[in-house]
């Protein structure tokens, strides 16, 4: 068997002290009330998906809420 050493009364542990590190809207996040279900997009190609989530990224939104927004002003501006 592995000797391991007992963590040091240094180590960080879950409670207080965690706040420091992580803000507590990351700690604290709440399902949304939607009922949610993944989408699969195929024949997308890798260059697209990177930039896409770039751009999540850039604009602080989940890519989730960014993709419904954008299908919502593609459907606006595109009336069939």
């Amino acid at each position: 068997m592995a000797a391991i050493k007992p963590p040091s009364a240094k180590t960080k542990t879950v409670g207080s002290e965690q706040s420091d590190i992580f803000p507590i809207e990351a700690v604290t996040q709440v399902p949304p009330n939607k009922k949610v279900t993944p989408l699969q997009l195929t024949g997308v190609p890798d260059s697209v998906k990177i930039d896409y989530k770039a751009y999540s990224a850039k604009q602080n939104k989940a890519m989730g809420v960014l993709f419904v927004e954008m299908f919502e002003f593609y459907q606006q501006h595109h009336k069939a």
